[in-house]
């Protein structure tokens, strides 16, 4: 069966935002879906997260996608990088992720310790690349934490079709219930109607 594992944002859990209504709507079409609940959900801690996600790698295949929100894009980057030569998944969705620069400024130093532990060492994107088979990059124009320049990183160095939504800040608005961009590309990537090439900015 083909199955979707979602990583949620940082203090996420898993019937917030737009995650049950993706979870419901993959279920519908057939997969089997998974909203992670990883360790400390508020204070993020690489290590952690990583240590918890890391078995997933011994049932990744291409029958398997993964979806990353946030914290959660970086997190899906770094299992797809740790998976050996020559394993592949079927597809990524990454929403809101600041896959290559944060915003750093107006961080409380909290928050900055949180991104400076995943930013190190930093994340080489090519490194991704042939790891999964489609990458969907979906981001905001006014989303507060995420620079323009990661938009051009997904397209240029992970070869992700790029979709930039208007004013979805970063899509987690309480009364953000649904984001048919996420269920969407992997009904594509699963079938075969993927894009041949990412849209351009």
């Amino acid at each position: 069966m083909k199955k979707v594992y979602l990583i949620p944002s940082r203090g996420a859990r898993p019937n917030n935002y737009w995650y049950p209504w993706v979870k419901s709507t993959m279920e519908q079409s057939g997969f089997a879906m998974t909203i992670l609940e990883l360790p400390d959900p508020d204070k993020p801690k690489k290590s952690a997260w990583m240590k918890a996600l890391m078995p997933l790698k011994d049932e990744m295949d291409e029958d398997t996608y993964l979806v990353g929100h946030s914290v959660g894009c970086h997190s899906t980057l770094r299992l797809l990088d740790a998976l050996p030569s020559g394993r592949m998944i079927g597809g990524a969705v990454l929403a809101g992720g600041w896959v290559s620069v944060p915003n750093w400024n107006g961080r409380s130093e909290a928050e900055k310790a949180v991104l400076n532990d995943w930013m190190t060492p930093p994340l080489v994107l090519s490194n991704v690349v042939g790891k999964s088979k489609n990458i969907t990059a979906i981001f905001s124009d006014d989303d507060e934490f995420v620079p323009r320049e990661n938009w051009a990183a997904c397209e240029k160095e992970l070869k992700a079709q790029v979709i930039v939504k208007h004013r979805f800040g970063h899509f987690e608005a309480n009364d953000l219930c649904e984001l048919p961009e996420v269920t969407n590309a992997i009904l594509g990537m699963s079938n075969g109607t993927f894009p041949s090439r990412p849209f351009p900015l």
